[in-house]
């Protein structure tokens, strides 16, 4: 089986294995938190920032 770079699965000793993207999920807290610091640098432009930190 010829694989290519953009190809998400694997082959292993015929069994194909699919990766697949897991969603992060956020309390009630958290979610007000990261939302409150969004606001706070909103005019900024460093939104993104605040976003996409793990």
């Amino acid at each position: 089986m010829k694989m290519l770079a953009n190809d998400r699965s694997e082959s292993i000793a015929g069994t194909e294995v699919v990766i697949k993207a897991s969603r992060r999920r956020f309390g009630r807290d958290k979610i007000l938190r990261i939302l409150g610091e969004a606001d706070k640098v909103l005019r900024t432009g460093r939104v993104v920032e605040v976003l996409s930190r793990p």
